[in-house]
Order: structure tokens, then sequence, then C-alpha cells
């Protein structure tokens, strides 16, 4: 049986933020897809897509709070219950497709109409989406 493991509440017992070096602090993020040795980022060096030889940015991960806070639990376990309480719930799913079909019939009416332009919005010089460019 696969369990996670956790660390202690000492911030030097864990392993550097590969993103930024700085102590991990829970919630913080692990990649499912990296390792061995495992592949651990902090909050801000994941929202900001963090990158590093192997590892992209659309891997999928775990957040570690939540993994900690579930170590006597199986991840087949975790998932069960989450389907069951969550998905498969009849009040919950109701609420969900609630939840989507306001968000279509918001998007639908917001449409933004095209204009030419001599100057287009740009990314920031050093960002992500400018290297795309």
């Amino acid at each position: 049986m696969d369990r996670l493991g956790s660390f202690s509440n000492d911030p030097s017992d864990k392993p550097p933020c590969r993103g930024c070096s700085s102590y991990l602090m829970e919630p913080y993020i692990k990649c499912a897809e990296c390792g061995p040795p495992p592949f651990f980022l902090c909050l801000q060096c994941f929202t900001r897509g963090f990158e590093y030889k192997k590892h992209q940015s659309d891997h999928t991960y775990e957040i570690m709070d939540v993994a900690n806070q579930m170590c006597t639990k199986t991840k087949e376990e975790c998932e069960k219950h989450y389907m069951k309480h969550f998905i498969n719930n009849p009040l919950f799913a109701s609420t969900l497709l609630n939840l989507k079909q306001a968000e279509e019939a918001k998007t639908a009416d917001t449409a933004i109409p095209f204009h030419s332009t001599d100057d287009p919005p740009r990314p920031t010089f050093d960002s992500l989406l400018s290297r795309d460019m």
C-alpha cells in the first residue's frame, strides 16, 4: 500500500523549494510525475509556472498540506471518499451543474468585440508568455 509520507514541523527538515530554494511551508506542491528525488515547489513558484530540466508546469501534482493530513489513507481511499461525498453526491452534483450553467451564461453574454489596433497588448518582456512568442 502506497502511503503518503510527511515531514516534521521543523522547516529545515523539509527539502527546499526547487524554484527559489526557500524553506517549504505547508501547503506546498509535489510534482507527481518527476522524481526520484521528489520535486517540491512552494506555492509562489508553482503559481508562476516554474519549469526546470524535465519538470514542466503542466505536470500533475499533489498539494502536500492535504497529503500530509491524509497520511493514514491510501490514494485510492482518498479518491473513493472524494467521489462519494463530492462528485457522486446528488446534492453537490446539482450544485456543480448550476455553477457550470451560470458560468456558461455569464461568458456567453460578455463577448469582447474585435478591433484592429497598431499596439496590441503584449506579455511583459521576461515572462513565460514572451518566451513562447
